[in-house]
């Protein structure tokens, strides 16, 4: 679904007044939606205190339904003006609502509001905010201004954000999790025309974009129906990467993958890697590729629906040399990871190896920071730009990992992933990523589908591992052994 810009969302409010949808139904829908929402996190309200925060706009229009709809359900709701703020007994409630201050902020919270705020905070009781924490920008992700003498400024940390129509932009950024908690977008009634007519280029990623691109398979169908994908890298000291990949590859629905590594490597591979095919090539003695591995890889490309390269594989003169040829020369879909983005090094620099469409590039930040030239720093500080910019710049479609992973296409739509968990903050995650969406090229997406598709399934059965596992400890192997389940949930319900 589109994400907008604060005035956006304003606008599709002003926009569909005007098209006879009065503010007082919006006001009624976003209540009742958050209503909902907090049913599902406490189905049992009857026995829990709550106390709702609203501020005078629109906000606090929200935080009153709610109220009202909490009246007789709840165990005790109490409505408080935050304007009439006096040191609550906040250890008196379980539940604290905050309707304070919605996407009309434009200044840091001061005075009464900023106290309300921060008792909230060290409360310690679980808090669900209303469309966006109060002192959040909604279009950065960070508390509104910095006040005098360095101070920065306040916002509500919410366990839950259900925000209205559509997510706001500031909501999906990385520095805005320890605010938002939890984000959960309410349905309140604007048509997606409304939304499609405001001119966003972000979509928020969620499973109800995903389900179309898949379908059940034919009973006539065989292995060749669906690809075959060609792995190049690997090491003697990294064998394990590509091999991940290749696992990922065929969990994700491909028919057949052959994984190309350096035939130093090939002698240590583990026994458990049954089903897939190698292509062992010549090596250094460093246990990486030899320059000359060249004509046995372009031999191996021959009757491949799509590439992938880098994981595990090094850099090193001849494995950039490698990398510039395969980009140069393989007419594939290719996905460069890893070590094939550290051998392009700063791409637009003088003698860099110039990109290609159908080239899809899965940077982590730091491996942006070493293709664009820029610290990581300033690549986190604004993850979307980045991301766009190069994508549009260079023509190839960018997967800049992290929290709320990021694909940019050329064409300059970015896609913010809503999948994933802290569990996946492991090795070997992003080769399984690697393999998942080459997969899916091989299955013939198109390169935006598939890498926006790929995230989504990578990180929707991280969280199905993390769900039985919690979030520590997980293995990249599990992850992609969830992978089929993950793509099950997309398919349509058999008649």
């Amino acid at each position: 679904m589109l994400a907008l810009t604060s005035e956006q969302s304003r606008e599709a409010d002003r926009r569909a007044e005007d098209g006879g949808l009065p503010a007082a139904v919006l006001r009624e829908n976003a209540g009742r939606g958050a209503f909902e929402i907090l049913k599902k996190y406490f189905p049992d309200l009857s026995q829990k205190k709550i106390l709702v925060v609203c501020g005078k706009g629109n906000n606090g229009g929200d935080g009153r339904v709610v109220a009202r709809l909490l009246e007789g359900v709840a165990g005790e709701v109490r409505v408080i003006d935050v304007g009439a703020w006096r040191a609550m007994p906040l250890h008196e409630y379980d539940i604290l609502i905050d309707a304070i201050f919605g996407t009309g902020l434009s200044r840091p919270v001061e005075g009464v509001a900023k106290e309300a705020i921060e008792a909230m905070n060290r409360s310690g009781k679980w808090k669900m905010a209303l469309d966006v924490p109060s002192g959040l920008s909604a279009d950065t992700g960070e508390p509104l201004g910095a006040l005098p003498k360095g101070t920065t400024g306040v916002a509500v940390k919410a366990d839950v954000t259900v925000t209205m129509g559509r997510p706001k932009i500031g909501l999906l950024q990385p520095q805005a999790a320890p605010y938002v908690g939890r984000l959960e977008v309410v349905d309140i009634g604007i048509p997606a025309s409304v939304y499609d007519s405001l001119g966003s280029r972000i979509q928020w990623v969620t499973g109800a974009d995903i389900r179309p691109l898949f379908t059940r398979r034919g009973a006539d169908t065989h292995k060749g129906t669906y690809g075959h994908v060609l792995l190049i890298g690997g090491s003697e000291t990294k064998p394990g990467a590509i091999l991940l990949a290749g696992k990922s590859a065929l969990r994700t629905g491909a028919g057949l993958a052959t994984v190309a590594l350096p035939d130093r490597a090939f002698r240590k591979l583990p026994k458990n890697f049954l089903e897939l095919m190698y292509e062992p090539l010549p090596s250094v003695r460093s246990g990486t590729f030899a320059r000359k591995a060249w004509a046995k890889i372009a031999r191996a490309l021959e009757g491949k629906s799509a590439v992938a390269m880098g994981p595990g594989m090094g850099v090193n003169a001849d494995t950039r040399e490698l990398v510039r040829r395969m980009i140069l020369k393989a007419g594939q879909p290719l996905v460069l990871d890893a070590d094939a983005l550290n051998c392009l090094g700063p791409v637009g620099a003088r003698r860099a190896v110039p990109l290609r469409r159908n080239v899809i590039l899965t940077p982590h930040p730091g491996e942006m920071a070493r293709l664009t030239g820029l610290t990581t720093a300033k690549i986190q500080k604004d993850r979307l730009a980045a991301a766009r910019d190069f994508a549009m710049k260079h023509g190839v479609i960018v997967v800049l990992k992290g929290f709320r992973t990021v694909t940019a296409a050329p064409s300059g739509d970015l896609f913010v992933n809503a999948t994933g968990n802290p569990g996946m903050a492991t090795a070997g995650m992003g080769d399984v990523l690697t393999g998942v969406i080459v997969s899916l090229l091989a299955q013939g997406l198109d390169a935006g589908k598939a890498a926006v598709a790929g995230v989504f399934l990578h990180g929707r059965a991280g969280d199905r591992v993390a769900d039985r596992l919690g979030d520590r400890g997980l293995l990249a192997s599990e992850v992609a052994d969830e992978v089929p389940k993950a793509i099950q949930e997309m398919l349509p319900c058999k008649e």
